[in-house]
């Protein structure tokens, strides 16, 4: 699998997930039975794509050879799962007769443990190969000072 397919994978998660926070605020939905809000699924899945593309930088330009946590087929299978989630959870939304929803799979615990995860496999993994490759902080967009999530458009999501 490439490297640019994985990141577009976690783009397109992000991006319905961002579709069904504006959703769930246009509408003032009331979500029961959530972990979290919505807004904090989408800043997670934002974070998550800084690092995958922090990850597809650093195997393009400096470490071709090691094997990224984004290029194992477990990690490409969460993503499908999350993003399948996410459609669901917007096809379930889409119900105008409901102004309260419950059971969206996407605000669950196990759901945003496993971006948690995620995220933290993604970021220790290139943590690692910038020490390994002694690469200054400043390569790994997520470990500069400066940063701040995302690169996508979070005012996109309201």
């Amino acid at each position: 699998m490439e490297p640019e397919f994985i990141r577009e994978q976690v783009k397109n998660v992000w991006r319905v997930l961002c579709s069904n926070e504006a959703l769930i605020q246009e509408r003032n939905l009331i979500i029961e039975g959530a972990f979290v809000g919505p807004d904090f699924v989408v800043n997670q899945a934002s974070v998550l794509y800084d690092a995958v593309t922090d990850s597809v930088n650093l195997k393009a330009n400096h470490a071709r050879e090691h094997q990224f946590v984004i290029m194992r087929p477990e990690f490409l299978s969460q993503q499908g799962n999350a993003l399948k989630a996410a459609i669901d959870d917007s096809a379930r939304l889409q119900d105008t007769s409901k102004t309260t929803h419950t059971g969206l799979s996407s605000l669950t615990d196990t759901f945003i443990l496993g971006m948690v995860n995620n995220l933290r496999d993604v970021m220790n993994d290139n943590s690692t190969v910038a020490l390994q490759y002694r690469l200054r902080p400043n390569v790994v967009r997520v470990l500069r000072r400066s940063w701040q999530f995302s690169s996508l458009d979070i005012d996109a999501c309201v």
